[in-house]
């Protein structure tokens, strides 16, 4: 079966992970509210008919010209009419405009998204397989283990060591133990996660990603400044503040009249003595101009003034918070990385103390339960040197994660 990497993970759940698909129905949702601005510029086409039975009187309008002015009559009525906005104080071109803005934040709250979503995919993958080979690592050695406690029973057996010894290696073998239960559970939770993230567990073996190092800029100044102005969350927080600015000008929209020209045509039928037959066919211009001398107009506009400002401290909060993840990123990188290669040398002291002494056990000059602790801190160098690999990956990750260039570097093959 052909071995999962990090981009397969990472691409398998972009496309199936329901965060995805929120923000590309957000999308869809300020598409709509542009489409629903749009149609302001458009005319408004209203009909209307009216039939049944009426009792008027008109006799205090009518009562010089004729004798009678009141009756029952069936009224049929039917009116059609055509009204198309000439101003409304640029309202429907700024509301189309602010539902664009919105539109393309939402595209770059897509990219956020999915740039998200990949670190978390990466950590995922990452989780899993350092879980695996600590749990690998831990089984075979409680072999070992196991080995040495039959050969120092075996000594104690004969004479040539004490039961103190034997006691001491049985410590060692039951917190061994105690860690592999632990292993075992991290290996559980960290599939468990996989299959959050990713959408399911994995089905083949995952194959362990190199360190990205070569597309980490080595200056954390200049990184910042590119993130800041290139970052999908911060494009998005820009179109977000050009859309707040059109809602302002939408509010102030209310302090200009509104005009629309409109064609209509009536015609009603009844009893001439209620009005008889009445056609009625207009092309007019109309002009409303509403106060509102409760001051609603100008709470609404200072309200939309006030989600301007907050929108622009939020953008101004997001800039400090990406230039604080990309530090952190940088120092955990850096801090990984000499973490790292001070493992790789007590990891090889460890292993050169453990020779030195299966040499001296040969001769007799070290016991065989001393043979057994120096194995075992091989062994934790082993286990740390696991660890700390594993956190050097990851931190190269997080870098371009914090810098918004982690979805390039996956949708680029990993190159």
């Amino acid at each position: 079966v052909q071995a999962e990497t990090i981009i397969e993970s990472i691409e398998r759940a972009l496309d199936n992970h329901p965060s995805v698909e929120a923000a590309m129905a957000a999308r869809l949702i300020a598409k709509e509210d542009k489409n629903a601005a749009r149609s302001g510029l458009f005319p408004e086409i209203s009909t209307g008919f009216t039939g049944g039975r009426v009792y008027g009187d008109t006799a205090t309008s009518r009562g010089l010209t004729i004798n009678r002015g009141a009756a029952y009559s069936w009224l049929g009525e039917g009116n059609a009419a055509i009204t198309q906005p000439l101003f409304d104080g640029f309202e429907s071109f700024n509301r189309m405009d602010a539902a664009q803005a919105r539109t393309e934040s939402a595209d770059f709250n897509i990219a956020d998204v999915r740039e998200n979503l990949a670190y978390m995919a990466a950590q995922a993958h990452l989780s899993v397989m350092q879980a695996q080979a600590t749990l690998d690592k831990t089984k075979s050695y409680y072999n070992v283990i196991e080995d040495y406690l039959d050969r120092i029973q075996f000594m104690v057996d004969e004479g040539v060591a004490d039961e103190s010894e034997m006691a001491q290696a049985k410590n060692i073998s039951l917190m061994l133990e105690s860690t592999l239960t632990d292993y075992e559970g991290q290996l559980d939770a960290a599939l468990a996660k996989y299959q959050e993230i990713i959408g399911r567990q994995p089905q083949s073996n995952l194959v362990k990603p190199i360190v990205i190092s070569s597309l980490i800029d080595s200056d954390v100044e200049k990184s910042v400044i590119q993130a800041q102005n290139n970052h999908p969350v911060m494009k998005a927080g820009e179109k977000k503040l050009e859309a707040a600015g059109y809602d302002v000008k939408v509010e102030k929209a209310g302090y200009f009249p509104d005009l629309d020209g409109e064609v209509s045509y009536l015609k009603r039928d009844q009893k001439e003595e209620i009005g008889g037959q009445v056609i009625d066919g207009r092309a007019v211009v109309k002009m409303s101009w509403d106060f509102e001398i409760g001051g609603g107009q100008q709470a609404r506009t200072r309200k939309s003034k006030a989600q301007y400002s907050e929108v622009l401290a939020q953008n101004h909060e997001m800039a400090r918070t990406i230039e604080g993840d990309i530090r952190r990123a940088y120092a955990e990188y850096h801090t990984a990385k000499r973490q790292m290669d001070l493992v790789k040398k007590r990891e090889v002291a460890t292993q050169n103390l453990f020779e030195a002494y299966e040499a001296q056990f040969q001769g007799a000059r070290v016991r065989l339960l001393q043979l057994m602790q120096a194995e075992n801190q091989v062994f934790n160098s082993q286990l740390e040197s696991i660890a700390a690999e594993y956190r050097y990956i990851l931190s190269s990750y997080a870098i371009l994660a914090s810098s918004g260039q982690l979805l390039d570097y996956i949708q680029n093959g990993g190159e």
